[in-house]
């Protein structure tokens, strides 16, 4: 069993004056189970809103995850992207997530 994740943290400017959230921080990884075949094992994207709002949606990790940390890093988790240069979210809750949040 192992777990493998990354860390991204969204922060906005301090000079704006709405109530909107100020960080979020999404974590894309993947769980992998005993065994390849383990109902455990599967991708996701974790998301916290300043710290205290959490959600976290469940992809299949064979399926809808891959990865490339050479030179060019890149993580995909379903339609979720995640380079050096940004990250590009769709997420929206399914029947087996821990999330009420859409973030497109």
């Amino acid at each position: 069993r192992f777990f493998e994740g990354w860390y991204f943290k969204l922060v906005r400017s301090t000079t704006t004056h709405d109530d909107g959230p100020r960080a979020i921080a999404v974590v894309p990884g993947v769980f992998m189970g005993n065994t390849s075949d383990s109902p455990e094992t599967h991708a996701f994207v974790f998301v916290t809103i300043d710290g205290k709002q959490q959600h976290y949606y469940r992809f299949d990790a064979v399926e809808e995850f891959e990865y490339s940390t050479g030179n060019d890093f890149y993580v995909r988790v379903g339609n979720n992207v995640f380079t050096q240069h940004g990250v590009s979210l769709d997420l929206r809750p399914r029947s087996n997530d821990d999330a009420r949040l859409t973030l497109d």
